[in-house]
């Protein structure tokens, strides 16, 4: 289905978007789906169906989708590897010291706390932050800030996006997605 979509629903192939092996071509906002876990994968499926989760496009292919269908997807993308990896390599220090240590005085913890060092991912459900494109990162926390997405845990997400400069958005983006 990756590959091929379900053209009886009207659903187009995954890698239209998210390119082939789940890894979006040279940046933009789709998502890279390869190096997400499997769970994480079908809980975002599973919230753009339930419209917890709201982008246009993703609602209407989630909705088109059986549980074993999400299941399957979720599988074959938690099998791939992610993209190559440069994080830290572009961003700054003030990047690095959000990832690493936060800043306490804004009440802001380590984004290495819930997404593991470096962006790496922490458990099935915290995702890996690590290759994401710049503009994606930041079309997603600005999506926190402004209350679009709110699919986060008690709303964690969308109160530490609010405390964000646009600059630390930006510079965490090219830390995360390595970009040189």
């Amino acid at each position: 289905m990756a590959a091929t979509g379900k053209p009886a629903a009207g659903v187009q192939a995954c890698v239209a978007c998210h390119g082939q092996a789940g890894i979006t071509p040279a940046s933009g906002i789709f998502p890279n789906l390869a190096g997400l876990t499997p769970e994480y994968v079908a809980k975002q499926l599973a919230d753009f169906r339930q419209g917890t989760r709201k982008q246009p496009l993703m609602n209407t292919i989630a909705q088109a989708l059986t549980e074993q269908e999400i299941g399957q997807l979720a599988a074959y993308y938690g099998t791939l590897a992610g993209p190559p990896l440069h994080v830290g390599e572009a961003g700054g220090e003030a990047a690095r010291k959000l990832d690493q240590v936060g800043d306490g005085a804004r009440a802001l913890p380590a984004c290495a706390n819930c997404h593991g060092l470096r962006g790496m991912g922490e458990g099935p459900l915290l995702p890996r932050l690590a290759g994401q494109s710049k503009e994606y990162f930041a079309d997603q926390i600005n999506a926190f800030r402004n209350g679009s997405r709110q699919n986060d845990d008690v709303g964690v997400m969308r109160a530490f996006a609010q405390r964000l400069t646009d600059a630390e958005v930006d510079a965490l983006g090219q830390y995360y997605a390595g970009a040189r």
